[in-house]
């Protein structure tokens, strides 16, 4: 499980890129999240928070691992 905290603010696109997945902000309204295939063992999970003026929200993701 990846438990880094990123806090960055996005004021122009930028792009975030990670052993394991990338987020992208396209604009001021589009994040795409994009995740490479989970070919360890292991679970994994990333969750972003999202701040903007009064509105948040949590947006999660999990990615199961490989089962032998």
């Amino acid at each position: 499980m990846d438990g880094t905290l990123f806090v960055i603010r996005w004021i122009e696109p930028f792009t975030l890129n990670r052993n394991w997945y990338t987020i992208n902000l396209v604009d001021n309204k589009t994040i795409n999240v994009t995740f490479l295939d989970n070919n360890s063992n292991s679970d994994r999970s990333l969750t972003i928070h999202a701040i903007a003026f009064n509105a948040s929200d949590v947006i999660s993701f999990s990615q199961k691992g490989k089962k032998e």
